[in-house]
């Protein structure tokens, strides 16, 4: 990566957003001096931009609000430190690179680049903490405590490296002896290292659509070989991932498995599968209330989505319509999560820790939105999402292109049901209209 992109400070917070310090995710304090340098050229930007302009600056001020109500009603200064800086940062790193591609010329020929290079570095620094994982844990997953995000939050970044190397690869026309197809040889290995079922989904999308470009280009035997590569090295990734944490685990723990792949990631088929079909099914059963056979963690998500629409009912008028703070549900719904904690304690009896009484409950990002913020929140992100939809649509550009912007959006969108992702500055930027994705689309 060329030093010059480190001027942006975008390749900075990119690389380190889902970096965590005592168990918080620190990563946007990165672009904190380069708020303070530039905070006078931002202000005079975002004064002269016109109302139509400074909508998601009003999303930014009604999420600094929530978190002063949030903040009074948990009396919780920890709140108020951690979430007015986070969105100071979102803004001021929303309008600079809005600023940057009007008046560099550089960045804005070099955006698809900067973000290539830098998500690269960011799951390169993901895959050295993986390994320090092994030595220190004996596993891939218990960084996630203390030094990085939980990986449904963390892999929500590989929608801009797919877009990133998707649109630079294209430029070379898919040529099979690229750093571009090696990047995405290794992001197969990364997501089988952590088990990574959100990241089989941007998987199958990616390779969905190169197929479906390489059809219009006519190179049908290069993407035959290419698939053929792609699932048998995700194949062999899995049996020596799993040979690993079957080392791991007699080194650390004295015993060992029977079996070498890792928590049934053996196929990509196979992960698809138990992410879509076996997913639908396990909660199938828990909306059918099926008390045939015990529930798996699977269904714990669904089920914070049953006790999110409990606690909304229960809800006076004020708190339906405008939430209770941000950052406050993790505590105002510990009464029914006790309550289904009480209900369900034998259908988990398998998974004691799935659903467990607790004064503070981590929820999916789409619940906080849901209970924190209420109707007007929710309003508030669907209108985001869909302005960024709509701004792919209307711009004159490839169908396929569109498509798969829109479908990498779709998936970013579903990181809210799976993972608390909004506490990673590059996560909010991309779904935002003017943000990363949209000006990724216009250059494009």
């Amino acid at each position: 990566m060329q030093l010059s992109y480190i001027n942006y400070f975008l390749p900075i917070i990119l690389i380190f957003s889902s970096l965590k310090l005592f168990g918080y995710v620190l990563g946007f304090l990165f672009f904190m001096p380069f708020v303070i340098k530039k905070r006078g050229e931002i202000f005079n930007h975002i004064q002269k931009l016109s109302q139509k302009n400074k909508f998601v600056l009003y999303y930014f001020y009604f999420q600094i609000i929530q978190t002063f109500i949030g903040f009074l009603v948990l009396k919780d200064i920890r709140i108020f430190i951690y979430w007015i800086p986070f969105y100071f940062v979102c803004i001021f790193a929303y309008y600079n690179n809005s600023l940057n591609i009007l008046k560099d010329y550089f960045y804005k020929k070099n955006i698809d680049k900067i973000l290539y290079f830098s998500s690269l570095l960011y799951f390169i620094l993901y895959f050295i903490f993986n390994i320090f994982s092994y030595f220190k844990f004996g596993n891939a997953y218990q960084i996630q405590d203390n030094l990085w995000m939980g990986s449904s939050a963390a892999f929500s970044l590989s929608s801009i490296f797919l877009l990133s190397i998707f649109n630079l690869w294209r430029k070379q026309s898919f040529k099979f002896n690229s750093k571009y197809n090696y990047s995405f040889l290794f992001f197969l290995l990364i997501s089988n290292i952590n088990d990574s079922r959100l990241a089989s989904i941007y998987i199958l999308c990616f390779i969905f659509f190169i197929t479906i470009s390489h059809i219009k280009i006519r190179k049908i035997f290069s993407i035959i070989i290419l698939i053929s590569l792609y699932l048998s090295f995700y194949q062999t990734s899995s049996f020596l991932v799993g040979g690993l944490n079957n080392y791991a685990n007699w080194k650390f723990k004295g015993f060992e498995y029977t079996h070498y792949f890792s928590q049934g990631s053996d196929s990509l088929f196979s992960t698809l599968k138990n992410s879509s079909v076996d997913f639908i099914n396990e909660n199938k059963r828990l909306i059918n209330k099926d008390n045939s056979e015990n529930f798996s963690g699977d269904s714990t998500r669904f089920l914070s989505l049953i006790m999110a629409k409990e606690k909304f009912k229960r809800s006076n008028i004020y708190a339906k319509f405008f939430g209770t703070g941000w950052y406050s549900s993790r505590e105002t719904i510990s009464d029914i999560n006790s309550e289904f904690a009480e209900k369900y304690a034998q259908k988990y009896k398998h998974c004691t820790s799935c659903i467990v009484k607790s004064n503070v409950v981590q929820l999916q990002g789409i619940v906080s939105i849901f209970l924190d913020t209420g109707i007007a929140g929710i309003i508030f992100t669907f209108a985001l999402f869909f302005i960024t939809v709509k701004n792919i649509l209307f711009q004159q550009r490839d169908l396929i292109l569109k498509i798969f912007y829109i479908s990498l959006l779709v998936i970013h969108f579903l990181c809210l049901f799976i993972g608390y992702p909004l506490n990673n500055i590059i996560y909010v930027l991309f779904f935002l209209p003017g943000g990363l994705l949209n000006y990724v689309c216009e250059k494009n």
